[in-house]
C-alpha cells in the first residue's frame, strides 16, 4: 500500500516537474469557462483519472494543473475529494476489486451504479462544495 501511495505521488511530481500540467493547462481555454463548469470539469476529470489509477496519483496529477488554473485552496480541496468519486470499474477501488472476487455478480454491476454515482458525486461537490468551503473559513 505504501508503495502505490509514494508512486502516486512520485508520478504527480513528475507531471508537475515535467511541464506537462503547464501544458495541458494552457491547451483549454479555462477562462472562458463558467467557474462552475470550469470546477465540474476539474473535479469530473480527477475522478476520472481516479476510476483508472490510484486516487492519489490522479490527485496529484489534477491539482498541480488546476492550482495553474485557479491558484485556490477550495479548488485543491475538492479536485482532491473528486478522487474518490471514480469508483465504476472493478480495479477503481480496493473494496471493488475484493467484493468483485468473492463472485456472485459481473463488471457491470459495478459499472452501473459507478458511473450515477461519479456524476452525481462529482456534481455535488461541484454546486455544493464551494459554498462548504466558505463555510469552513477555506478560500
Amino acid at each position: 500500500m505504501r508503495d502505490i501511495v509514494a508512486g502516486g505521488l512520485s508520478f504527480g511530481r513528475l507531471v508537475e516537474a515535467s511541464g506537462l500540467a503547464g501544458t495541458v493547462a494552457a491547451a483549454v481555454d479555462w477562462q472562458s469557462l463558467h467557474p462552475t463548469i470550469m470546477l465540474f470539469a476539474l473535479v469530473t476529470m480527477c475522478a476520472t483519472l481516479s476510476a483508472l489509477a490510484s486516487n492519489t496519483a490522479a490527485a496529484a496529477m489534477v491539482i498541480p494543473m488546476a492550482m495553474l488554473i485557479v491558484p485556490s485552496p477550495s479548488v485543491a480541496v475538492l479536485i482532491a475529494l473528486g478522487a474518490s468519486m471514480g469508483a465504476p470499474f472493478v480495479f477503481s477501488t480496493p473494496p471493488n476489486t475484493l467484493a468483485y472476487g468473492q463472485g456472485g455478480f459481473g463488471a457491470h454491476h459495478l459499472f452501473i451504479p459507478g458511473i450515477f454515482l461519479m456524476v452525481v458525486g462529482c456534481g455535488l461537490l461541484t454546486l455544493l462544495g464551494p459554498l462548504l468551503m466558505r463555510m469552513v473559513g477555506i478560500p
